[in-house]
């Protein structure tokens, strides 16, 4: 899940904004300070809340990312796994008996 790593450019794009402000403001800024200043904030918190919503959205599909999976490790298949786990079923059962007969399927206790 490469979305994960967008808040380390939203950072990015934050701290190369920060650290342009002074040239920005002597090159282009001038006379409208308060309101670039204002601009410059407003786009901050998009920045912000869009990572907020990401984020919350992200945890939710793993979830059932995992939810899917550990039930198909269980032994249940059902529909949802077609998109979570393989689209085709003995394919997928193929894969997990690869997973357990090389000692490769991580055992977890609940």
């Amino acid at each position: 899940m490469s979305v994960r790593y967008g808040m380390f450019v939203v950072l990015a794009h934050l701290g190369l904004l920060v650290w342009s402000l002074d040239l920005l403001e002597q090159l282009w800024i001038g006379a409208h300070r308060r309101s670039f200043r204002g601009l410059l904030l407003g786009t901050s918190l998009a920045w912000f809340g869009q990572q907020i919503i990401a984020g919350h959205f992200v945890a939710e599909e793993a979830s059932r990312y995992n939810d899917a999976w550990s039930r198909f490790v269980a032994g249940d298949w059902t529909a949802d796994m077609l998109r979570y786990v393989d689209p085709d079923r003995d394919h997928a059962e193929a894969g997990l008996a690869y997973l357990r007969a090389n000692g490769l399927l991580l055992k977890t206790t609940n």
